[in-house]
């Protein structure tokens, strides 16, 4: 009775109201900045959502057990089924219209990426085992930074290595190694991950980071009447632009950033509605200790992969496009830095 009123509720409130109900009917532990957007509902034992996590419209959820990590993605009309566990770490990103079966627990870890009509199953069976013919129940696990492109199928008991690429359609039907690109039907390893990729000095890390941030103030201020404008600053540039008639900084730094130096973007800060500092070697304090006194300055530090725990529309903005451009993720700031 709760799980079918549960659903219906779900399809016709708000994101605020639905997880007010999952709180409160389901005892449901979920974050700060939690969105579930229209038609979509969760029927679980146990539901854990993180801080930012982001859940499409017409998404289906019914299983044993459910915790979703800081600031994944689940986008629309992805189905999941099955009494068993999922459980999807940090920063992950689920493509539409997945399928994830959970007759076996599933586990996701941080920064995967699942692309649009991908296939998940813990169990394969129909005919008969009686007359001989195999059958199959197993969990699967997809280990952290996987790339799973777009009609993948992932088949019972298989694990899919730390940093490892599959090619689109793929179906993996036993393990793939660590580190590795695979491909075909079924899937098997074509060339280590390490053969593909770039050498990338903190030069090139630099000269990357700043094609990034042009590409995102173009992309920004595109259709704006104002040109953007690039300036020097310290040891690094400060993008300046519009869009729809708010004005926004970003300063971008090579060396550390020190205290001397957010003293003087403040200055900046109040010349403009949102400023970002993007920081390539970090700072020279913990940036938690250092912003104290500007907690209106946000901030995202490529040398550890941090950003500021915000969700200033400007700094999700920025964090979204590194993501979905680039494929660069950030976590959060811990409430204690050590």
């Amino acid at each position: 009775m709760v799980r079918k009123l549960v659903i219906a509720l779900s399809l016709l409130v708000p994101s605020s109201v639905k997880i007010w109900i999952y709180r409160t009917l389901l005892g449901a532990r979920i974050g700060s900045n939690v969105r579930i957007k229209f038609g979509s509902y969760i029927v679980s034992n146990e539901i854990v959502l993180e801080d930012g996590v982001s859940i499409g419209s017409d998404v289906h959820i019914i299983c044993g057990k459910l915790a979703i990590g800081e600031e994944t993605v689940i986008c629309a009309e992805v189905r999941v089924d099955g009494d068993k566990s999922l459980t999807i770490g940090k920063n992950c990103y689920i493509g539409q219209r997945t399928l994830i079966n959970v007759t076996e627990p599933v586990t996701i870890e941080d920064g995967v990426g699942i692309g649009s009509d991908t296939s998940i199953f813990t169990h394969g069976v129909w005919v008969s085992y009686l007359e001989g013919l195999p059958r199959k129940f197993a969990p699967v696990k997809i280990c952290r930074e996987a790339w799973i492109p777009p009609r993948c199928i992932i088949q019972p008991g298989v694990t899919i290595g730390e940093s490892t690429m599959l090619a689109t359609g793929a179906i993996a039907t036993k393990d793939i190694p660590s580190g590795t690109f695979a491909g075909g039907i079924p899937a098997a390893v074509i060339r280590k991950i390490e053969d593909i990729k770039d050498q990338v000095d903190l030069q090139e890390k630099d000269r990357r980071t700043r094609e990034m941030l042009q590409a995102f103030v173009d992309h920004v201020a595109g259709n704006s009447e104002r040109r953007p404008v690039s300036e020097d600053f310290e040891r690094g540039n400060l993008f300046r632009f519009a869009e729809k008639g708010r004005n926004y900084g970003i300063c971008y730094q090579t060396d550390p950033i020190s205290s001397e130096t957010i003293r003087k973007l403040m200055s900046i800060r109040r010349e403009v509605d949102a400023l970002v500092v993007v920081a390539l070697q970090g700072f020279s304090l913990p940036p938690s200790e250092l912003t104290r006194e500007y907690c209106s300055l946000e901030w995202f530090d490529l040398s550890r992969l941090v950003r500021k725990r915000s969700w200033n529309p400007f700094t999700v903005l920025v964090r979204d496009f590194f993501r979905g451009h680039y494929g660069v993720k950030f976590s959060l700031e811990q409430d204690r830095e050590d």
